[in-house]
């Protein structure tokens, strides 16, 4: 299933120390954890490739599926990323819908998390000299380009960055984090 249907595989990541050092404190007061920035800088990220790897007027456009989870305020986050990241940056109107189903009965979603999963430690292998990052048989029969292996690592300035951003858009953030709690 994926090497048959997957144009490329996407990973994003960053230390948690790092965000722990370089977020203020009203931020993660806000619930906002390191889980849920990745989140946000995933769809940001995937935004990027799909403008890098797919020509301008190009009309397919990417279907997002997450494993259906019990925990709403999970869902609304993913809901509230992609569409932040869709309505504000993408341009070329590569991000198409966004769903969410059970992996114990869809195939597609059971092979981009084992994708996904073996990405992330082979990256994770290479980026902190864990060990052989030798593609193996399965590597190669899972993923045989490993160009279309996407790695995106957020390092502590691109954290700090972040930040930043997010600091100077305070009063936005913490008005429109109490409008969408009083609607819960």
């Amino acid at each position: 299933i994926v090497p048959k249907y997957t144009q490329f595989g996407l990973t994003a990541f960053f230390n948690k120390k790092d965000y722990q050092e370089v977020f203020p404190a009203w931020w993660k007061k806000l619930g906002v954890s390191p889980y849920n920035m990745c989140l946000k800088l995933f769809f940001e990220a995937m935004n990027t490739e799909l403008k890098t790897r797919w020509p301008f007027g190009c009309s397919n456009k990417v279907a997002f599926v997450f494993d259906q989870s019990t925990d709403p305020r999970w869902t609304q986050l993913i809901l509230f990323y992609f569409h932040g990241v869709k309505g504000l940056d993408d341009n070329s109107e590569r991000m198409g819908t966004l769903a969410f189903a059970e992996s114990q009965s869809n195939i597609p979603l059971q092979a981009a998390d084992m994708l996904a999963y073996r990405i992330r430690q082979v990256n994770e292998k290479l980026l902190l000299g864990k060990g052989n990052v030798d593609r193996s048989a399965f590597d190669r029969a899972l993923f045989p380009n490993p160009n279309n292996s996407v790695l995106t690592h957020f390092t502590k300035q691109h954290l700090k960055h972040a930040a930043d951003i997010i600091n100077a858009d305070r009063p936005r953030i913490e008005r429109e984090r109490k409008e969408a709690d009083a609607m819960l």
